[in-house]
């Protein structure tokens, strides 16, 4: 289970595939949440994925094609097939308030830069990777529309 606030997060579950020992299952499931951001999660093409993803109020991408909706609330249920033989299986559910969620299949070859971890957050404004504190920023404007009311 990971659950964040506000902010990014990067949820790379290919070193999971290249562990010793049993493949997952589909009794293992991996849970993310966020009540203001992005989720991105990264899942090894090799596996079967049983995928529920929750949009309050954003967008679903799953592998490239962004997931349609009449209303601003987004649910995708689908499962995902491998590419090839199935080396494991999952459950994935994935929630997010406002803001996005992102799921792709990606082969476990080329994970990128040795030491990384499965779980990345991103700070809002910066595009490199790590375990920085996500900065909280808001997009209220309530404060503009009283201040223009007192200046009539």
């Amino acid at each position: 289970v990971f659950s964040l606030g506000i902010g990014e997060a990067v949820l790379d579950l290919r070193p999971w595939a290249e562990q010793p020992g049993a493949a997952p299952t589909l009794a293992d499931t991996v849970t993310a949440t966020a009540n203001l951001g992005r989720i991105e999660v990264i899942v090894p093409d090799t596996w079967r994925v049983d995928l529920t993803a929750d949009a309050r109020a954003g967008e679903i991408t799953v592998n490239g094609v962004r997931i349609r909706s009449d209303s601003p609330t987004v649910r995708y249920e689908d499962v995902l097939t491998p590419r090839g033989d199935a080396a494991g299986a999952m459950t994935l559910v994935l929630s997010v308030g406002v803001g996005e969620i992102d799921i792709r299949q990606r082969p476990v070859d080329g994970l990128g830069v040795p030491g990384d971890g499965p779980i990345q957050q991103r700070d809002k404004g910066r595009d490199s990777p790590g375990t920085t504190q996500p900065e909280a920023r808001s997009n209220d404007r309530s404060n503009d529309r009283t201040n223009k009311e007192n200046d009539r």
